[in-house]
């Protein structure tokens, strides 16, 4: 399994929680669930709501983590707001669900 991870072969995919998710496949992610949702007084009925349903909000899964592909430096240039530093100008592409900016946080820690 490490193998594959590495390899891009294979993900660990967690539940997205809404009103059509079924937690007992997901043992670990069922108890931080129910220990959040106890602490922070979630009703589960929240789910049920009509507005929800009119969105789709019925949950799903997703992968943990996601590689950007088409990642490239497109140009790098002084940066004229702050003098001595560098600015970057990067292209890539996401899968449908990712966040732009969760991947900037990440490269530019």
């Amino acid at each position: 399994m490490k193998k594959a991870l590495k390899l891009n072969r294979a993900s660990i995919a967690l539940p997205i929680i809404g009103n059509n998710t079924i937690l007992d496949e997901y043992p670990l992610m069922k108890y931080i669930y129910e220990d959040v949702a106890k602490s922070d007084r979630i009703d589960n009925n929240i789910f049920y709501s009509k507005y929800i349903n009119e969105s789709e909000f019925k949950g799903s899964i997703r992968a943990m983590t996601v590689k950007p592909s088409g990642l490239k430096m497109v140009e790098l240039t002084d940066d004229e707001l702050y003098h001595g530093k560098k600015k970057i100008k990067i292209e890539f592409s996401l899968q449908k669900g990712s966040y732009a900016t969760m991947l900037l946080r990440e490269l530019i820690k």
